[in-house]
């Protein structure tokens, strides 16, 4: 697992940072990073915002090495760590903001409906939702870099998919989640594009 998370290690990382300069997180005062595996996101978002609270959250199974990723950065005394699956229930305490990072792509549609769902049940009113990750268009057939990951992801997940635009709004409405913004070009790792929305005030 810490082998598999190290290669992915790199790009977390810049993906949090460069979240932080297309976001103003600052208006925020705790954020949950969502099935974070190596804590990458987190660290990112709290190497540049000092006066946000982080938390990087994960299976039970992934924590114990999440932690270690954690130490290695220098960021302990920043990032908090906690137990969570958010396609079984909502995390335990109040956030104002998340961040999923290449989750629902590892996750069936109604899988990522239901952990959409129960992390915006862990928000407090007018939380937002941030998912960073790949795109198909809606037919399905582009980007074909996409189209061949999709192949890729029937040989290594149960149900996992590079989700459509659609696949992401159907998604963030299912949960009740409005003011949904699809941004592409923000200079993402991998060409990944941020998709957010907001809970109800």
């Amino acid at each position: 697992m810490a082998s598999f998370f190290t290669g992915q290690h790199f790009n977390a990382v810049a993906a949090g940072e460069r979240l932080t300069k297309v976001c103003d997180l600052s208006q925020f005062q705790h954020v949950l990073d969502v099935g974070s595996g190596s804590g990458g996101v987190a660290i990112g978002v709290a190497r540049s915002c000092h006066d946000v609270c982080v938390t990087a959250s994960d299976l039970a199974r992934v924590i114990p090495v999440t932690r270690r990723f954690i130490e290695d950065a220098g960021v302990a005394d920043r990032v908090a760590t906690c137990v969570a699956d958010v396609v079984a229930s909502p995390p335990e305490v109040t956030y104002d903001a998340a961040v999923l990072r290449n989750l629902i792509q590892v996750l069936s549609i109604d899988q990522a409906k239901a952990a959409v769902r129960h992390v915006t049940e862990s928000l407090a009113p007018s939380g937002a939702v941030m998912i960073i990750g790949s795109m198909l268009e809606d037919s399905r057939l582009s980007p074909v870099n996409l189209v061949g990951q999709n192949l890729v992801h029937l040989n290594i997940y149960d149900d996992g998919l590079v989700p459509s635009e659609g696949d992401y709004r159907s998604i963030l409405a299912a949960a009740s989640l409005s003011n949904i913004e699809v941004r592409r070009n923000e200079g993402m790792p991998n060409d990944n594009v941020l998709i957010s929305a907001r809970k109800a005030g």
